[in-house]
């Protein structure tokens, strides 16, 4: 069986590497993307494959592209995916926002190792 392809969508490097390191220490299959439109790259060329991308982290908050414009992207192209959203601030206005673009859950940061990991595996379960 392979491991589950989750994308960390991330500018901040410290934060990318961290979360990579907890997930694939938890058994999954870490793709990075420094921003963006790396991310929506990605997402875009591996959506096809035999093993696409089944989840991502997305950082809103990025320079370029921002985390809302590649979900908006990934509607107009019909390549949405189970997204869960880290940022530093969360609000009311926020939540109904990712409620709205399809995003399942939304993690603040500083966030502990657990949380990242729990949340994915909830976040998954939801996709099967």
């Amino acid at each position: 069986m392979s491991k589950r392809k989750i994308l960390i969508a991330e500018d901040e490097k410290y934060t990318r590497n961290t979360l990579s390191f907890l997930l694939e220490n938890a058994g999954y299959q870490v793709v990075e993307a420094m921003n963006g439109l790396e991310a929506l790259h990605l997402i875009l060329h591996l959506k096809q494959s035999v093993h696409p991308i089944e989840l991502m982290i997305l950082d809103i908050e990025m320079s370029g592209l921002t985390g809302w414009q590649v979900l908006d992207e990934l509607q107009r192209h019909r390549a949405s995916i189970p997204t869960i959203v880290i940022t530093g601030l969360i609000d009311e206005q926020m939540l109904q926002r990712l409620r709205n673009n399809g995003g399942l859950e939304c993690l603040k940061k500083p966030f502990e190792p657990k949380e990242v990991t729990a949340c994915v595996s909830r976040a998954l379960k939801e996709q099967k």
